[in-house]
């Protein structure tokens, strides 16, 4: 299941293991960007957003600057197309 998981490119989803222990960030980093101009970011990742900085291990970011969830794409502008 947590590999199934893992291939959520956005972050969405999300898991921790019965032990406590979070999901462990790609490493190195990698940056993709997508053909409609969305960054897919997989990594040990600090991410600001207007509330504040958060950690996270994937991510889809906005690349047209018309997203509502600024840095985060929500498929409101052309790269989320």
């Amino acid at each position: 299941l947590a590999e199934v998981v893992r291939r959520c490119p956005s972050g969405a989803l999300q898991y921790e293991l019965v032990e406590g222990e979070a999901e462990t960030p790609d490493r190195p980093t990698a940056i993709t960007r997508r053909a409609t101009g969305q960054l897919t970011v997989r990594g040990e990742l600090s991410v600001d957003t207007p509330q504040g900085v958060r950690a996270e291990t994937r991510a889809v970011l906005c690349g047209c600057g018309q997203s509502r969830l600024q840095p985060y794409c929500d498929h409101a502008g052309p790269c989320g197309q």
